[in-house]
């Protein structure tokens, strides 16, 4: 089932992705984030457009992030989502940088949220 949310006043729609291509997207952002907490965890608490800007400026401020793999990254996350029937194409839908990381948090929400919650949630009894 496909989850909606209006970004900029555009309605992004994302679907889950298939295990393999999800197990590579999750390592990339791992990757991509340096396994960034805050990150995570905004991406868990499923946040607000705020949320999503914290964590990523924190993020960059934070970590030595490759701008090359973050802008890959990002752009890959958007385009799990889609506008009507169109892909969202970073550049296009969403047309600026605010939108864009946005829509990338809504997405990888979409995809991790549950799992990251799960393993936080062990985690913390551990």
């Amino acid at each position: 089932m496909a989850t909606e949310r209006k970004i900029g006043g555009v309605v992004y729609r994302c679907d889950k992705i298939p295990a393999e291509q999800s197990l590579k997207l999750y390592m990339r952002l791992n990757q991509v984030f340096k396994g960034d907490q805050v990150v995570l965890g905004t991406i868990a608490a499923n946040v607000d457009r705020q949320g999503a800007f914290q964590a990523f400026l924190h993020a960059s401020m934070n970590n030595e992030i490759n701008s090359e793999d973050a802008v890959a990254f990002i752009t890959d996350a958007v385009g799990l989502c889609s506008v009507g029937s169109d892909p969202a194409i970073l550049g296009v839908k969403p047309s600026t940088m605010d939108d864009a990381v946005e829509v990338a948090w809504f997405a990888l929400g979409v995809q991790f949220r549950d799992f990251i919650v799960a393993g936080l949630g062990k985690m913390a009894e551990a």
